[in-house]
C-alpha cells in the first residue's frame, strides 16, 4: 500500500513530509503520496474537476469537467494542451457543459474569471515542472463570487531527468518570454 501523509496543516509540514519521502527507502518512494486537504465551510453551488494527465503522445494535457459529485450526471471532460493563456482558459470554461451549470452561481463572470485564473496557474505549473505526472483538483467549488480548491492530488516523478531542450515534455511550447 502507498505511504500517505495526511493532516498537513502548513507548508512546513508539507516540506517535512516531502523530505521524508525522498529520504526513505526506494520501495517507499515508488508508492508514496502526499495528500493535502483543507477543510472549511464553503457555500458552493457548483463543483468542477480540473486535472492534468500525461499522455504518451502529447505529454501533459489539462482536463475540465464535472466534479466527483456531479460526475454521475455528465461524464463530459474537455481536454486542452498546455500552455493556456487567459483567452484559451476562458474559452475552455465557457465551452463546456460546466458553463451552463455556472448559470446558477450568482455572478457568472466572476465564477468564470476565478476558474480561468486556476486553469492558467495549473498550466504554468505543467509548463515549468516537467516532473508533474498528474494533478487532480477535485472538487473545485464555485460559488459566492469565488472558487475554492477543496482537494488536490499530485503525482510527481522526482527523478525525472529533463533531456535536451526546455519544454521538451510538451507538445506545444510556450511563446518565448523575450518575444512578448
Amino acid at each position: 500500500p502507498p505511504v500517505v501523509y495526511q493532516r498537513l496543516r502548513d507548508g512546513r509540514m508539507l516540506t517535512r513530509a516531502w523530505a521524508a519521502l525522498l529520504g526513505g527507502p526506494a520501495r517507499v518512494r515508488r508508492r508514496a503520496a502526499v495528500i493535502v486537504r483543507k477543510e472549511r465551510a464553503f457555500d458552493a453551488s457548483h463543483e468542477v474537476a480540473i486535472g492534468v494527465h500525461t499522455d504518451s503522445v502529447f505529454g501533459p494535457v489539462i482536463t475540465l469537467g464535472a466534479g466527483r459529485a456531479a460526475a454521475s450526471h455528465s461524464g463530459e471532460r474537455t481536454v486542452l494542451l498546455p500552455p493556456l493563456n487567459e483567452r484559451l482558459a476562458r474559452d475552455l470554461v465557457k465551452g463546456t457543459h460546466a458553463a451552463s451549470a455556472l448559470q446558477d452561481v450568482g455572478d457568472v463572470a466572476v465564477a468564470v474569471a476565478a476558474l480561468t485564473r486556476i486553469l492558467v496557474q495549473v498550466s504554468a505549473v505543467v509548463c515549468a515542472l516537467p516532473w508533474v505526472r498528474s494533478l487532480s483538483l477535485d472538487p473545485v467549488r464555485v460559488g459566492g463570487g469565488r472558487a475554492e480548491i477543496s482537494e488536490a492530488h499530485v503525482t510527481l516523478d522526482p527523478w525525472f531527468n529533463p533531456r535536451g531542450r526546455a519544454y521538451g515534455h510538451m507538445a506545444i511550447h510556450p511563446y518565448p518570454i523575450e518575444m512578448v
